[in-house]
């Protein structure tokens, strides 16, 4: 039987999950896959994180070297965060000829491409299957189980925090604060929010699930990025009742031979696959030339979620190097670069939401300003202002357009002409609208 010793640099959430897990499985794994998986050092700097954990006092430590670099470390997992010391630990172990777990999507976004360089001048394996919607093995499903496709996009939803507010603000009428704080009281938001809501935290995600499906990588600083924080429970009311939901979505797409990568709130139809993700869940709808569409569906944070990942990439391990073929699966396999469309390109169907003062000539203002960028406009909605159900006193009125498909560079100009409008009241919305099929 062989014998894989685990080094554990990190013990929060999922650091400690990990250790509990491995634990749990490794009579499953002496038994099935003949490999005796053993944590054989843990590194934190506070001294009260291997509490309740079952690790030997002589296997902790407070010297991440002294894992990354042991000589009776097989596999190093970087569960620390963040990008400083997460890299040097990773890059340390790398270079020492260790095998590397890591769950660390910024780092993988922002230097993965020298770390995956450096594993195969090393001939050791980098896995992250956990850095991207924690518990859902989607990484290994585009990897594997698709790999006899050719992918034309992936979308998802890969911030559960986001997804949360969203769903809060659809399900309960919450306003945006409401709605984050109520995922902070409940745990799904952190007391900076701004990575999640600001949309980053799934452009990191998306840079490395598109990496897998296109096979060229996607910097993040190419992938149009918009938050969820201008969210207000008007366009949730409008959304409904126009047949449709906003989620937070990641996509990627393969156009004409160019890459196309978005990360922000989007109104989708009722029906869409997507829809009805609840709360904190992930999920990654895949379309592939063979299969379709195929849906993945799960907890992207948590504990134990984020832990089976960090666990079935060191049983992958554990598994490729007792039968001495760690190389069977390149995980990063890479081709040449792909053009990435700028975001000011992409095209898309819009919603527009203002407020103008209730006045002649509104409606065809707009339009000639829509009109001269060539933009289409789909349908128009306005609703006299009513108190007390009878119809109020002439002031401001909202209203809400929906156009054809148009470049985004073309929407946002037309919407600073709308602006200098003297009708026109505060801020204007502006959505995403995707159709599946587009």
């Amino acid at each position: 039987m062989r014998r894989i010793n685990v080094g554990i640099i990190g013990l929060g959430t999922v650091g400690a999950g990990t250790a509990r897990l491995l634990g749990a499985v490794r009579a499953k794994t002496r038994v099935l896959e003949n490999v005796d998986i053993r944590i054989a050092g843990a590194a934190d700097v506070r001294p009260e994180a291997f509490k309740g954990l079952g690790i030997p006092r002589g296997r902790r430590t407070d010297n991440w070297e002294s894992i990354a670099r042991g000589a009776d470390i097989d596999v190093v997992c970087e569960l620390v965060g963040g990008n400083t010391t997460a890299y040097a630990i990773i890059k340390t172990a790398l270079a020492a000829g260790k095998h590397v777990v890591t769950a660390n999507k910024a780092l993988l976004a922002e230097r993965g491409l020298e770390l995956f360089a450096l594993a195969r001048e090393k001939r050791v394996l980098l896995r992250f299957e956990a850095s991207v919607a924690g518990g859902v093995p989607i990484l290994r499903a585009v990897r594997e189980g698709l790999c006899a496709n050719r992918i034309s996009s992936v979308v998802g939803i890969l911030n559960g925090t986001s997804n949360y507010i969203l769903h809060a603000m659809q399900t309960a009428g919450l306003s945006f604060r409401e709605a984050l704080d109520e995922a902070r009281r409940n745990g799904f938001a952190e007391a900076d929010p701004s990575l999640d809501v600001g949309g980053f935290d799934a452009a990191h995600k998306l840079t490395i699930l598109a990496a897998l499906a296109f096979h060229s990588w996607i910097p993040r600083s190419k992938i149009a990025i918009e938050g969820i924080g201008g969210i207000g429970v008007d366009d949730v009311a409008y959304a409904a009742e126009l047949g449709y939901t906003i989620k937070p979505l990641a996509i990627a797409r393969q156009v004409e031979g160019a890459l196309e990568a978005y990360v922000g709130p989007v109104m989708i139809p009722r029906d869409d696959m997507l829809a009805g993700v609840p709360r904190e869940y992930n999920a990654v709808l895949v379309h592939g030339d063979a299969t379709g569409p195929t849906l993945y569906f799960g907890k992207g944070a948590g504990r134990f979620p984020t832990a089976s990942s960090v666990v079935a990439d060191i049983i992958d391990i554990a598994r490729d190097t007792a039968r001495d073929s760690p190389y069977r699966l390149d995980p990063m396999p890479l081709g040449a670069p792909l053009p990435v469309r700028p975001g000011a390109k992409l095209r898309s169907r819009y919603y527009i939401r203002f407020t103008t003062r209730d006045l002649p000539g509104v409606i065809g203002a707009v339009g000639t300003i829509l009109g001269r960028r060539g933009i289409s406009i789909a349908s128009v909605m306005q609703k006299e202002p009513v108190v007390n159900g009878a119809p109020a006193r002439r002031g401001t009125v909202p209203i809400v357009i929906i156009v054809h498909r148009t470049p985004a560079e073309d929407m946002r100009a037309a919407l600073a002409q709308m602006r200098r409008l003297a009708c026109v009241r505060g801020r204007i919305q502006l959505l995403r609208i995707e159709e599946r099929g587009e």
